[in-house]
């Protein structure tokens, strides 16, 4: 878990300082071609979901039971099976890249690039995929820290890569396909050797190849596969759409947004995850009552970690967007980062019910709840989209679907499913979120007075008023968010 936050933090840092770079070389237009193109080509790569996200269960269970025959029959038959994929999805790419400026808009001075970008990202795909049985390895031996290590040294290469190619040649946007394939032929390289040294008895061998071994995986991961095409319908078509309806530039600005806003609801699902080991052993148990002490307890921390980094945002956003990116309109990307957020407000003291479900294993009705939010977004935005032809009210739409849609999510099939999953009350969870939600809004609310207060014009002042800002944040949420013995406890320990 260190390692893997270590690894995040120091990932978050390079994007930090590189997509400011990159945007003021490249501009934020032709930034949003990177995001789209990964998008379209993910819109394909969904259907190895089923297959790649079990693959890793069948045959570390095999391969812990001895049966080294079947695990090497589990390993050839996902990595032939993926080498199929992967042509089908090739000669896909190939035809959009053909007919590429035909499919989106692009200008005509960026389209040989664009399109050479789209190619080399299939490449990058297509590697990944290809060898993707081999991130089995840590995982069988528990040692996931390598995987993270690995990611940050590829991060680091990535970087090194696309910082010589910026400095010495004219600015490119197919130098960060160039980049993601290099850095995914270190990884390939890496996951062999990682392979050899970890489960050396694992051997490709088209004998061991087996069709009902390939269709039992696939059959299991069903429901991932439909989580996936979910998250696909909920956010994988903003910046198509911006493209279609709006404007490049609209979509290079949702691209850039987009490198802030994920990392939020990234950070506080990795402490989420810390819930999950006692919840399901409680579940195991039968300990209702052990299960409500971690669900108080999580809705309370997840509540008080979430003020933090939306206080900065949305009192001190339009200020670290024009700090970050001085010479684009960070008006209008505050607006994007709130329209795209608020949905953590109600989400994230909630997001313990993912665990419930998970050691109750009632995962099927999650998946659909997602699906359909995921698609209702999807038809909304097209509706809206097609009725507003204003530039302003179409950008506002992209922004907040999947922000209004999540927060009916979040206000109806969480708390409702979370407490019928646990034979609790309907209405248990509503009673737990109510107060820390109220403690959100009000801290937000309050702290809004800083904006005019403080306006931060370099780098120390932002980082100086954030601080005071998350302070005020932490204090006023904490009055309603947590018990009033931990309040007086906390004021004890501060008078000593």
């Amino acid at each position: 878990m260190f390692a893997q936050i270590a690894v995040f933090g120091i990932q978050f840092c390079i994007s930090f300082f590189l997509t400011p770079f990159i945007v003021r070389t490249l501009g934020v237009e032709a930034y949003g071609f990177v995001g789209l193109s990964n998008n379209i080509i993910g819109y394909m790569q969904v259907v190895t979901v089923a297959l790649n996200s079990m693959a890793a269960r069948f045959i570390s269970i095999e391969y812990h039971n001895g049966n080294f025959q079947k695990a090497n029959q589990y390993f050839s038959s996902v990595f032939y099976a993926n080498s199929i994929l992967n042509v089908v999805i090739s000669v896909i790419c190939l035809c959009f890249a053909f007919f590429l400026e035909y499919i989106i808009n692009i200008p005509n001075t960026l389209i040989p690039d664009v399109k050479c970008l789209f190619l080399l990202l299939t490449v990058n795909t297509v590697l990944n995929l290809t060898f993707n049985v081999y991130t089995v390895s840590p995982f069988i031996k528990n040692r996931l820290d390598l995987n993270s290590i690995r990611n940050l040294i590829s991060t680091i290469w990535r970087t090194i890569i696309l910082l010589f190619l910026f400095l010495l040649f004219a600015p490119r946007v197919s130098y960060l396909g160039i980049a993601s394939v290099l850095a995914s032929v270190y990884l390939v390289i890496a996951n062999i050797v990682i392979k050899r040294k970890l489960t050396p008895e694992f051997h490709l061998s088209r004998k061991n190849y087996d069709w009902k071994s390939t269709r039992e995986i696939l059959s299991s991961g069903v429901w991932n596969l439909l989580i996936s095409v979910s998250t696909m319908l909920e956010k994988g078509f903003d910046l198509l759409f911006a493209n279609w309806f709006i404007g490049n530039a609209i979509m290079g600005m949702l691209s850039v947004v987009s490198t802030i806003t994920v990392l939020i609801p990234r950070v506080l699902k990795m402490a989420n995850s810390s819930f999950a080991p006692k919840i399901t052993e409680y579940g195991a148990k039968g300990d209702i009552e052990g299960i409500k002490r971690n669900v108080f307890k999580s809705v309370k921390i997840m509540s008080i970690m979430v003020i933090l980094p939306l206080s900065v945002l949305y009192v001190y956003g339009e200020s670290f967007f024009t700090l970050w990116l001085p010479n684009q309109n960070s008006s209008l990307l505050y607006v994007i980062t709130i329209l795209t957020t608020l949905d953590m407000i109600f989400g994230m003291p909630l997001e313990v019910c993912w665990n419930i479900f998970g050691a109750t294993n009632k995962v099927k009705m999650p998946a659909i709840a997602m699906f359909v939010t995921g698609g209702l977004t999807f038809l909304s935005l097209l509706v809206l989209l097609y009725i507003y032809k204003d530039p302003t009210a179409q950008l506002i739409c992209l922004a907040s679907a999947r922000t209004f849609w999540n927060i009916i999510k979040n206000l109806t099939f969480l708390p409702f499913y979370g407490a019928r999953c646990l034979n609790l009350k309907w209405n248990f969870f509503y009673h737990s979120m109510a107060k820390p939600v109220l403690g959100i809004f009000i801290a937000l609310s309050i702290c809004q007075t800083y904006r005019f207060m403080i306006v931060p014009n370099t780098w120390v002042e932002f980082i100086l008023s954030s601080i005071l800002v998350c302070l005020s944040a932490l204090i006023i949420g904490s009055l309603f968010i947590l018990p009033k013995k931990d309040i007086k406890y906390i004021f004890q320990k501060i008078r000593k």
